[in-house]
């Protein structure tokens, strides 16, 4: 039963926070619709793609690396 007062009680923050302070969720959802009117008007073509590719296969070599890393320190570090 203390989860479910507890769910309640973050969802009226949540709301509280979101209608009720000036970075709320109005003011987000204007952000969005920002982005997204930019995003319509600009064409990408496939040459301009290729740094983002770079950088996404980049970034995602990096946390797998720091995944396997973590957990290779994890199970050598008990001592044994």
């Amino acid at each position: 039963m203390i989860w479910l007062t507890a769910a309640f009680a973050s969802l009226l923050v949540g709301l509280l926070r979101a209608f009720g302070t000036p970075w709320g969720l109005i003011r987000q959802l204007d952000g969005i619709s920002y982005v997204a009117a930019v995003a319509r008007e600009t064409t990408l073509s496939s040459s301009d793609l290729v740094g983002l590719r770079q950088s996404l296969r980049t970034h995602a070599a990096g946390s797998l690396l720091c995944c396997c890393c973590s957990w290779v320190f994890r199970y050598t570090s008990r001592g044994e």
